[in-house]
């Protein structure tokens, strides 16, 4: 009978042990934030404290997607201003990929006119880019949120030139911009040289930022 009590108890005590293993678990593998996506906004739903946050994505100003972690997956961040926390879309998120991309295309669509608009009318418009120097290295040994902060260098747009440190790129000099097959942005100058690279992941809104160049190549020169 002793002997059974001991096994009883040892049973009890591995089951208590794994009960809180697996609870622990369980709490670093749930998301920290998990997100409600509808045509013109993000819900942003605090696991912890169930607090809600809506923002439209109109007025988001910052949105990049990035590989991290040791297997190099697919991160998309975004903050509605400079100085906001950044919110993660990551593989712990249900349905993340799909989430990510239908964020993307909404994200492109209705930011998009905005920034177009305030281009024409001869506004400044500043990106963010990363100060690593190799993001391709870098970004699997970086967390997501270390990586976001490194998006502290600016790039300006206006409706005659881009700017990247502190150098101006006309576009009556420009030729073409694109999206390389090594998803690159690149500018071609009027005789089919490189003007600037931008790695798509070193640059917020990448998709936007690449109509505005696009844009710039159509305003008519006075």
């Amino acid at each position: 009978m002793p002997e059974l009590a001991n096994e009883s108890k040892k049973r009890l005590f591995l089951f208590l042990i794994g009960g809180i293993f697996f609870f622990v678990l369980s709490r670093k593998i749930l998301p920290k934030e998990s997100f409600e996506l509808s045509e013109t906004d993000i819900t942003v739903i605090n696991q912890k404290t169930k607090e809600r946050k809506r923002i439209l994505i109109r007025d988001i100003k910052n949105e990049v997607s990035f590989y991290s972690g040791k297997m190099s997956l697919l991160h998309l961040g975004f903050q509605k201003n400079d100085d906001d926390e950044w919110h993660i879309i990551d593989p712990q998120v249900k349905n993340y990929m799909e989430l990510i991309q239908n964020f993307k295309n909404l994200y492109q669509k209705q930011r998009t006119p905005i920034l177009i608009q305030q281009q024409d009318n001869g506004n400044d418009i500043i990106f963010k880019t990363s100060s690593d120097n190799n993001p391709t290295m870098n970004q699997m040994v970086h967390s997501p949120l270390s990586r976001l902060s490194k998006y502290n260098k600016n790039i300006l747009v206006s409706k005659t030139k881009v700017r990247i440190n502190n150098k101006d790129f006309f576009f009556t000099d420009m030729q073409t911009a694109s999206i390389s097959h090594d998803g690159n942005i690149i500018a071609f100058n009027k005789s089919g040289d490189e003007m600037f690279v931008i790695f798509y992941s070193q640059i917020t809104s990448p998709d936007v930022f690449l109509e505005l160049l696009k844009n710039g190549l159509q305003i008519p020169t006075t």
